[in-house]
């Protein structure tokens, strides 16, 4: 691999920057959700209260019971209405499911030995030769792309399944993946997408759209969505099948890149129309496997 430039984020000798990028594409804070706020009550602050207003919340709390009661009834109905319709998962597909699940709990820790073999796996993959950084540090991970000179800062978002990802396409599809690298394809940006850290991102996204952090994969039921329960196809073919689909998504990254001429503050956009394309080829039920898929996302691609 040829001689690359101290960052692959300038283009075309672009003398201005953008801004600096204080936070990362993915921030660690995604899952974060809200908590609900208690409806009830204490005894004591019932007591405090007039008795026609006392009634009143005893009433509209007993409502709110049965409503919720209601809704959460219908809600099991239609899953369970949706399960039956859907095809019933093959052993091996609830075998692969399940680990795929597992690994996507996975939390990156930089502590962990197993975890800094990933890296250093990444690291031979792309840089032979080179020596892996003593503490990690390095200039030369902005040259895959990260976004600093640690690239667990990017990774914490997606987990170690979105590090075995890329490190499965660095070393399995190698030319392809040095070609994102480098943005050897077509007429660039002037401030391109951080390549490595932009992978972080298709793995999170596709966790989410294979519901692989869904109760119902755990418990060998199909996936709700078509896209999901495509996926699951593929399962059948190899247990590889999230790599592969990870490496096609993030092929298609680049393509939706040059097709809108996007620059950098237009990654989420560019994102969500990946996102989209690629629920629309895993629902399609004439894709039958990962050739399939690749053919229709990419059909241009060698």
């Amino acid at each position: 691999m040829g001689a690359m430039p101290s960052t692959l984020r300038s283009r075309r000798g672009a003398s201005v920057a953008p801004g600096p990028i204080e936070q990362p594409l993915l921030s660690d804070q995604l899952d974060q959700q809200a908590v609900p706020i208690s409806l009830r009550r204490t005894a004591a602050e019932q007591r405090e209260l007039p008795w026609p207003l006392s009634a009143v919340v005893a009433a509209a709390r007993s409502v709110f019971h049965a409503i919720s009661f209601a809704w959460h009834s219908l809600v099991g109905w239609l899953h369970r209405l949706c399960h039956a319709e859907a095809p019933q998962l093959s052993l091996l597909q609830q075998e692969r499911l399940s680990s795929l699940r597992e690994r996507a709990a996975i939390q990156f820790d930089a502590e962990d030995s197993a975890h800094q073999d990933a890296l250093q796996q990444l690291w031979r993959a792309v840089f032979p030769g080179s020596p892996f950084p003593e503490g990690v540090k390095s200039e030369q991970w902005k040259q895959m792309g990260w976004q600093s000179d640690l690239p667990t800062r990017d990774i914490r978002g997606g987990g170690l399944l979105s590090l075995e990802a890329l490190v499965w396409m660095a070393q399995r599809q190698h030319d392809a993946f040095c070609g994102l690298m480098e943005k050897r394809a077509g007429v660039r940006s002037s401030w391109e997408y951080p390549f490595a850290a932009a992978t972080v991102n298709v793995a999170f996204m596709l966790i989410q759209v294979l519901e692989l952090r869904e109760q119902a994969s755990m418990d060998g039921l199909p996936p709700r969505s078509a896209a999901a329960r495509g996926f699951v196809r593929l399962l059948s073919e190899t247990d590889s099948a999230f790599e592969e689909v990870f490496a096609i998504a993030t092929q298609l990254l680049d393509a939706v890149w040059l097709e809108r001429q996007a620059s950098y503050m237009e990654f989420p956009g560019v994102l969500k129309e990946v996102q989209r394309r690629l629920e629309r080829g895993l629902a399609n039920k004439h894709v039958q496997s990962v050739a399939d898929l690749r053919q229709q996302l990419l059909p241009n691609a060698p």
